[in-house]
């Protein structure tokens, strides 16, 4: 029933508001209506006892930025409700509340409960509390104490089908904490005494598929009046244990949990001072956690253990800094087809919050093993034993090993922004010295354009095993491929050996720049094919199936038939390269696109190139006898040319050769 009146104001553009609310049939009955029927079944045959009065009032005015009050009451006297064919009953209902709400925060606005008494089959609960200026930082105190059992909860209401509720929750709590303490992260300045334990409980939804159990859990509050246990100075130190066993949580498709144990012990210590963050000491301890959110991301922790440190920082005790140590054996995380997995990792880490909500980190991550696949660079990577510094922009390495298929390398440098990398998907940039046994550009290349495949139960091996490998098909075709976007990497190598084609190249080192989707080679030395070998390269595709390099080779000393092999197109620029035996120096410059096997498209060659030999063997012996003879060649037993020298300069189909010379016997042409 509402009553009261509403008069508007014309020129001040204002409605002065006086009006009450009463409950029209006074009885438990309307109270229990008003829950969902996505909860309860209404309409079933109940009987109540008992005095229920409800009372609202709204006054003030609306309008010009004023806002009216509101205050409402609700009061339930010696209640007790009945279903028709349940077999149990609630004996008394009872409870004392009241709300005022003003919005316009001249007043401070509040919710209060009296005792709230619930009392039936194996069921006796009381909850009293208050919350104070609800509106801004409110300060909560609440109260609870007793049993509640739900199966028996389940035999008394009448539940929608779908709704499973078992298990028994016992309370004794005293508490007492502001709101901005939790938005804070101040989690030290919650006041609270007393325990909760839930032993067999199960909630269960189907409808909505919302499922929690949990097999054993409990939580212990208590305080120390006088203690040293977190500052030299003795103080009053609040502290508990959270225990809970056989955890199972679902919701929806969005979410689905599992842990077997989850342990947390913390003691604080409140300061007078309301502004300054409250000391907080905590361990951590994890077993067995399996998390699933939705199809997009999977985790894993095995046995973790952790000490999590709160404190106020030194330059401005109202900010949190935390010190945490963290250890755990086995751990991983999937999503989008790519994955990680570490065993017998540990972090140290420093966070101090930041403006803006973050929490930079400064210290270290080390670990045992570690695995990692993305689509992004879809080969294995295999991390031993390895510790890795951090500090907030920057991450270091030093002599980190990784294992890529058939690739080793050695790492020392820094990465700079990785968290701007994977939060705003900024380049990742990184100066680095890269040392390594065995490079397979083959395997690299084609795994760069093919990918490995990695299903749910490999990862799992990997995780637990740290001997398994993931197998790829060998071959020393070449392919061309395109270089992932967003990196800046700056390399300076030094590699033993690099499988290339079919070419094993060794004691390669120099400068290599990977940077917006170029790879740039800048003066790298190498030895290929018993020879000496300098080179300098830009290589640059669109996709997999053309490409373009811009190139500077010299070669020394190499044997003219291993030249014609480490650049084939050579055969067809100068097919009497094929005519001779013996070591000549190369060099040539220019540009060519590539085709999808990494071959040199002719038509689009520009190159200018030299080459000069000594002491070559002519291979076609007939022709050199018939010439030495014609030209009374003083030695007619070898077919040896003392020396050659020629450039010459090619575009696309059409060479130009340059002034030469060539030194034959007696002879200089």
């Amino acid at each position: 029933i509402v009553e009261g009146q509403l008069i508007p104001d014309k020129e001040k553009k204002e409605l002065d508001v006086s009006m009450d609310l009463n409950l029209e049939v006074p009885s438990l009955k309307t109270v229990m209506s008003l829950i969902p029927e996505s909860i309860l079944k209404q309409g079933k045959d109940l009987t109540t006892k008992g005095s229920v009065s409800f009372h609202a009032n709204i006054d003030g005015t609306y309008g010009n930025g004023k806002l009216p009050t509101a205050i409402a009451s609700l009061s339930i006297k010696d209640g007790g409700i009945q279903y028709k064919d349940m077999p149990n009953k609630i004996d008394l209902i009872e409870t004392e509340m009241l709300t005022f709400l003003d919005l316009s925060k001249k007043t401070s606005s509040f919710v209060e409960v009296n005792n709230f008494k619930l009392r039936g089959t194996s069921t006796n609960i009381v909850l009293r509390g208050k919350a104070d200026n609800i509106l801004d930082n409110a300060k909560i105190i609440a109260k609870a104490n007793g049993t509640l059992d739900f199966a028996t909860l389940a035999k008394t209401l009448p539940l929608k089908p779908g709704i499973d509720i078992m298990g028994i929750a016992e309370v004794d709590l005293d508490g007492m904490f502001y709101s901005n303490d939790i938005m804070n992260n101040d989690y030290g300045k919650i006041d609270a005494v007393g325990k909760l334990s839930l032993t067999d409980v199960k909630f269960s939804y189907k409808t909505d598929s919302l499922v929690f159990e949990t097999t054993q859990s409990k939580a212990v509050f208590g305080q120390k009046q006088k203690s040293n246990a977190l500052s030299t100075e003795e103080s009053k130190v609040f502290g508990g244990v959270i225990d809970l066993s056989g955890l199972k949580l679902i919701a929806k498709n969005q979410l689905e949990a599992t842990v077997d144990n989850v342990y947390l012990g913390f003691g604080s210590t409140p300061w007078k001072d309301s502004t300054q963050i409250a000391n907080m000491k905590s361990t951590l301890r994890i077993k067995n956690a399996k998390v699933n959110l939705g199809d997009t991301i999977k985790g894993m922790i095995g046995n973790a253990s952790a000490i999590i440190n709160l404190n106020p920082s030194i330059e401005d005790k109202s900010i949190p800094a935390v010190h945490t140590e963290f250890y755990i054996d086995s751990t991983g995380v999937s999503t989008k087809g790519s994955f990680i997995g570490i065993k017998e990792g540990e972090y140290n880490f420093d966070l101090i919050r930041t403006g803006d909500k973050r929490w930079p980190a400064t210290g270290y991550i080390a670990f045992n093993n570690l695995y990692a696949y993305s689509p992004l660079f879809p080969l294995l990577l295999k991390m031993p034993k390895t510790k890795v510094s951090v500090r907030p922009g920057l991450i270091e390495l030093t002599d980190a090993k990784m294992e890529m298929g058939r690739s080793d390398i050695e790492v020392t440098g820094k990465l700079y922004d990785l968290e701007k990398t994977l939060l705003e998907r900024k380049t990742l940039r990184a100066e680095l010295t890269v040392n390594s046994d065995t490079i397979d550009v083959n395997e690299l290349i084609k795994t760069l354009n093919e990918g490995v495949t990695l299903d749910e139960e490999t990862m799992t091996e990997l995780i637990t095993n740290s001997d398994e490998t993931v197998k790829t098909q060998d071959s020393t075709s070449m392919k061309t491929f395109v270089v992932p976007k967003g990196i800046d990497f700056t390399f300076e190598s030094k590699l033993s050996k690099v499988l290339f084609g079919d070419m094993e190249i060794d004691d390669v080192h120099g400068l290599i720049t990977v940077k917006d989707q170029n790879i740039h080679l800048a003066n790298l030395q190498m030895k290929t094919m018993a020879a000496n070998m300098a080179t300098s390269l830009r290589y640059q595709a669109k996709d997999t199936t053309e490409a373009s390099m811009d190139f500077d080779f010299e070669l020394t000393d190499i044997d003219i038939a291993n030249l014609v092999s480490l650049m084939p197109a050579l055969d067809t620029l100068f097919p009497m390269a094929t005519s001779f035996e013996g070591k000549v120096n190369f060099k040539m410059q220019g540009k060519s696109d590539l085709d999808a096997n990494m071959g040199v498209v002719i038509p689009s060659l520009q190159t200018i190139a030299r080459i000069e030999g000594f002491n070559l063997v002519v291979l076609d012996g007939e022709t050199f006898s018939e010439l030495s003879k014609m030209l009374m060649f003083k030695n007619k037993e070898k077919n040896i040319i003392d020396s050659l020298s020629f450039e010459m300069m090619v575009h696309g189909n059409e060479m130009e050769v340059f002034p030469s010379l060539v030194t034959v016997d007696r002879y200089k042409v």
